[in-house]
């Protein structure tokens, strides 16, 4: 049997009014029969509040409980819900990382790839254009079924492998040149590699070592294209004889030279 009292104000509460607030309780007697929590809340609030019901509403499948169950046990579920759908779908998208040298990624090139298609297991060739950076994403893939077609999208994400020579960072090449000391302070015309082949570069006179110097239009195909750094660094020979050592006294002699006077 159910049965509640006001213990203030007496009477039902004012449609829309919250249960369990100042001055409000209510009981449940126990008559043999379990009370129904949603004829409670029908009771308390009347028509209005059974469009605000929640074990309505989770019977419906308006919205989870915690536990993903709704107050009678039923399956609470969420209606209509594009953006995690879409995610999904983004996520079932298969990624496949394809290593490239810097010169394939400077040329372009053709890779054979191993994909499903519609009909079995089958050897495509993708092309990578000339200038493709580290990172960038191919989208391959679709046709009608029954064709030899994929079987869905491919997502191909281009990893640019390290370079013995070069350093790249976007489409810009950057290249360490070693130097002699004389060639350093007298200036000379070296030979210099870069991605399209070699190039003879004019070295100033007065060099330090940590100069850079810069080929325009000799990074990775683009629009604009990459330039190539050439950072200079001067190597000091051994001295392995008693001719060279000699050679560097008088070298000494020749100088009044302190690399850290300026510094300490």
């Amino acid at each position: 049997m159910l049965y509640h009292h006001m213990q203030s104000g007496g009477g039902r509460p004012h449609p829309g009014g919250r249960p369990g607030g100042p001055g409000f309780s209510f009981e449940f007697g126990n008559g043999g029969a379990s009370p129904n929590i949603e004829d409670i809340f029908n009771r308390l609030f009347g028509a209005q509040g059974s469009s605000q019901n929640p074990f309505s509403r989770a019977r419906t499948g308006g919205f989870p409980f915690p536990g993903g169950q709704g107050a009678d046990g039923l399956e609470g579920r969420l209606r209509g819900n594009p953006m995690g759908n879409n995610r999904q779908a983004r996520e079932k998208t298969p990624e496949i990382q394809m290593d490239v040298t810097m010169e394939e990624a400077f040329q372009g090139c053709k890779r054979p790839l191993d994909v499903h298609t519609h009909q079995g297991v089958k050897q495509i060739l993708v092309t990578l254009p000339a200038g493709i950076v580290d990172g960038q994403i191919i989208r391959i893939g679709g046709g009608s079924k029954g064709s030899d077609t994929l079987a869905g999208e491919r997502l191909i994400k281009v990893k640019i492998v390290a370079h013995r020579l070069f350093r790249l960072t976007g489409r810009d090449v950057e290249l360490d040149l070693p130097l002699s000391p004389w060639e350093a302070a007298l200036g000379c015309q070296v030979t210099v590699p870069t991605l399209g082949g070699q190039v003879l570069m004019r070295i100033p006179a007065d060099s330090q070592s940590g100069n850079r110097l810069m080929l325009r239009g000799k990074g990775l195909p683009g629009s604009p294209p990459g330039n190539q750094t050439v950072v200079l660094h001067i190597h000091t020979p051994v001295a392995a004889s008693p001719a060279q050592i000699e050679a560097y006294e008088r070298f000494a002699q020749a100088f009044s030279f302190d690399p850290r006077r300026e510094i300490f």
